[in-house]
């Protein structure tokens, strides 16, 4: 199996973090999404999409680390609400089984600077293995 992980970066924006998805229209909330997994989607190479399917595949839970890079920091339930809108798009891609936690642990990290996420994503060891 692969050692390292699967990193890519997603440029210049930031999803949506659910606070602020609450007072748009849904139909803006929806186009938003979109709009980010095509993003997702250009940020990492057909390589590393195929081993995520592969560890999703061979049943591994994943570690999904997304670290984001702002000019403002949110607080702890806003941070780790960004992750809903990835999380939702790797699900949807079929990059992952399930997005909830008995197939993924997420975290969410945060410092000051240029508008961006980093996605660190690799599997947790199977039942058995160290």
């Amino acid at each position: 199996m692969r050692e390292r992980p699967v990193v890519f970066c997603v440029e210049g924006t930031l999803p949506i973090a659910y606070n602020a998805s609450l007072r748009m229209h849904w139909a803006k909330r929806r186009e938003l999404a979109r709009d980010f997994a095509w993003l997702i989607k250009a940020s990492i190479t057909k390589e590393d999409i195929n081993i995520l399917k592969a560890w999703r595949d061979l049943g591994h839970k994943l570690h999904i680390s997304m670290e984001v890079y702002t000019q403002q920091l949110y607080d702890d339930d806003n941070l780790v609400s960004l992750g809903k809108i990835p999380l939702d798009a790797m699900k949807s891609m079929q990059w992952i089984k399930d997005d909830g936690p008995k197939f993924v642990k997420f975290d969410a990290t945060e410092k000051l600077g240029a508008k961006r996420v980093i996605f660190t994503i690799r599997p947790l060891p199977l039942q058995g293995e160290s």
